[in-house]
């Protein structure tokens, strides 16, 4: 299987970068670059996250890195990345966001 990320996961990849203030630079860096390493273990094992919701039929799963909800789906050979979320956020928002992504 192939991890693809989609344009508002990457998006939310180079927020984070940029607006956070929990890590220095280099530290926030290996941060996301264990994210990514952590998020392509889904190549080998693509149900390792958890059901989450399911929306016109495509059962979004949520995949947990530290502080951070990844959120994907899986579509033939590839494991699209919806979204990555900070875990203190709203669920009912974060629904509302994959259906307009979707």
């Amino acid at each position: 299987m192939v991890v693809k990320w989609s344009k508002y996961a990457i998006d939310d990849l180079k927020n984070y970068l940029q607006n956070s203030k929990l890590y220095a630079t280099g530290k926030l860096e290996k941060y996301v670059n264990n994210l990514v390493l952590y998020v392509n273990n889904l190549q080998t094992s693509p149900l390792l996250g958890k059901e989450f919701y399911t929306y016109k039929e495509i059962e979004i799963r949520q995949l947990l890195y530290k502080m951070h909800r990844i959120f994907y789906y899986i579509y033939d050979d590839n494991i699209i990345i919806i979204m990555v979320t900070h875990t203190s956020r709203d669920l009912t928002n974060i629904i509302k966001c994959i259906k307009r992504i979707l």
